[in-house]
């Protein structure tokens, strides 16, 4: 069980993204924890299930997305690519009580997770499962989430390309990343040119004493070529550098 200590500073480092958790939200993440601990014990999904590991390094993690937006209150639409096992979009939608979110990812036993979970948390008039490789989403997704989310998926200079294309013009993709991120903008710079896209901010934060934590945000200027996102492994084989 968490401990008094490790609930306080998930609740005061929650606070430090100008979020004050509720009763029924805590109740929330208390289930999510449960329901991955079970789930983990048989079919591997993070490396450490210790309480204080995915509170705060999974599930405080994916709630600095609320650095980028502040109004609890806003209906949006969220993808979150590569969704393993629940973060951050389910965490978000924990929080963003009119926010929708469909969770992609190419791997079986993480989606059967997330739909696990769903079913768990009451939210799957919310949520929608896609067992599949982004680049392979069906065309009525394109130019569609106000945002998607990606956490310790790709680098950005393929992320751009795996995602903005499923951007409505002025969406934001915002991607989790530590140290690495200015590098990985400067390279990631053909990609945001072809795709229309440009970096609006990065946001340093914190999750705990140690880490380096930056969330890249980036913004769709206009329409995306209907060639991008390359199929058939061509993203990853070659690169938009």
């Amino acid at each position: 069980m968490l401990s008094d200590e490790s609930y306080a500073e998930f609740i005061s480092r929650a606070k430090s993204f100008d979020l004050d958790l509720n009763e029924s939200e805590l109740q929330a993440f208390e289930r999510y924890y449960n329901e991955l601990f079970v789930y983990n014990s048989h079919t591997n999904l993070v490396a450490n299930t210790e309480e204080e590991e995915v509170y705060i390094k999974h599930f405080l993690d994916s709630l600095a997305f609320s650095l980028v937006e502040e109004d609890k209150d806003r209906k949006f639409s969220l993808l979150d690519f590569g969704c393993g096992g629940g973060f951050p979009g389910v965490p978000i939608l924990i929080i963003y009580k009119h926010a929708t979110l469909v969770a992609v990812d190419s791997v079986g036993k993480k989606i059967r997770f997330v739909d696990k979970l769903s079913a768990a948390l009451g939210i799957g008039s919310r949520l929608v499962s896609k067992n599949a490789r982004i680049e392979d989403l069906e065309s009525n997704n394109r130019e569609f989430y106000d945002y998607i989310t990606a956490r310790a998926v790709a680098p950005l200079s393929m992320l751009v390309e795996y995602c903005v294309p499923y951007l409505k013009v002025g969406g934001q993709l915002v991607a989790y990343k530590s140290k690495t991120a200015e590098e990985e903008i400067s390279t990631a710079e053909n990609a945001l040119r072809l795709l229309h896209a440009e970096v609006a901010d990065v946001k340093d934060y914190k999750i705990d004493s140690d880490s380096v934590r930056k969330l890249v945000v980036i913004e769709k200027t206009a329409p995306s070529d209907k060639q991008y996102p390359r199929k058939n492994g061509l993203v990853k084989k070659h690169p938009l550098w």
